[in-house]
């Protein structure tokens, strides 16, 4: 349905656009569609048409104009909400193939790794999976514990359709940066449509849940889930949404839980080679030079 919608979306803006080109040529054939009139019915020229048509013109044009400019921008942003969901979908959907189906892909890829380092790449490949299953699985109860909050704050400030906009802030938790924006919005305007001592309540309350979401309860649930820092977790979803967007928001928990795996086996490797002493080291230099000498 998403690819649907989006498929349709892209159309209606084509659409758009070829309309907003070609609308002085559909101004100028109605002009000598009336001019060719008023030749037919001369008794009409009594009645100026031809002078309330051009004075109407512009009017017309820039009025037609401003509505397809209009909805040019609503379609864009519906497509750009729609591809983001279908980002966040199709990330999800990958990290649940990954929890699912991990071993047999591992399995499949591990065959080209060399075999001393096939060992060591299935650890990381099964550690990736495990942690990008919990990712999901933090996704989901933080979409709970927002939404739920959400909805229980706002019913005991008095807003109308409090559960409704629970439910809002769950769905909009799966899209992080602007997600708490977006349900913020019709929170705030529903607060004003009671009183504005409720809106002002409300906006107070939406503004502090929104930053209490963002900078303290999904940092420190993703960042025990993922097993990272959460100032860690607040740096990679920053990064990431600075270079992609809110895609790169998206990404940027599963890839830096992903990298953590690598790196924390790389570490791990190093401190096995430094408590091994460094003549080991020193005794494996000398056959290193000596192979590459004899080939």
């Amino acid at each position: 349905m998403l690819s649907l919608g989006s498929l349709f979306i892209t159309i209606v803006i084509d659409e758009l656009v070829a309309l907003s080109i070609r609308l002085p040529d559909y101004i100028s054939s109605l002009q000598v569609w009336l001019t060719g009139v008023l030749q037919a019915a001369p008794w009409l020229s009594a009645l100026h048409p031809d002078a309330a048509v051009a004075e109407l013109t512009p009017n017309i044009t820039r009025g037609v104009r401003v509505l397809l400019d209009n909805s040019m921008a609503v379609a864009g942003g519906l497509l750009g909400a729609l591809g983001h969901v279908l980002n966040l979908v199709f990330v999800l959907v990958i990290a649940l193939y990954l929890c699912v189906d991990g071993k047999v892909v591992g399995s499949y890829l591990l065959v080209f790794f060399p075999v001393e380092r096939q060992p060591q790449v299935g650890r990381m490949a099964n550690s990736i999976s495990w942690r990008l299953g919990r990712w999901v699985q933090a996704q989901i109860l933080l979409c709970g514990i927002v939404g739920l909050g959400a909805g229980v704050g706002l019913s005991l400030l008095g807003v109308p359709y409090a559960p409704l906009l629970g439910l809002l802030w769950a769905l909009a938790e799966f899209v992080p940066v602007i997600g708490p924006l977006v349900a913020l919005i019709p929170s705030i305007a529903l607060g004003f449509s009671v009183s504005p001592f409720i809106g002002g309540l409300s906006t107070v309350f939406g503004l502090a849940w929104s930053q209490l979401e963002s900078n303290v309860i999904a940092p420190r649930v993703m960042g025990r889930a993922v097993e990272l820092h959460p100032l860690a977790v607040l740096l990679a979803v920053m990064i990431g949404s600075e270079l992609l967007g809110i895609t790169g928001a998206i990404l940027a928990i599963p890839v830096a839980a992903s990298a953590a795996v690598i790196l924390d086996e790389l570490r791990t490797e190093r401190l096995r080679q430094l408590a091994a002493g460094p003549e080991v080291v020193q005794t494996a230099s000398p056959n290193v030079r000596h192979t590459r000498h004899a080939a």
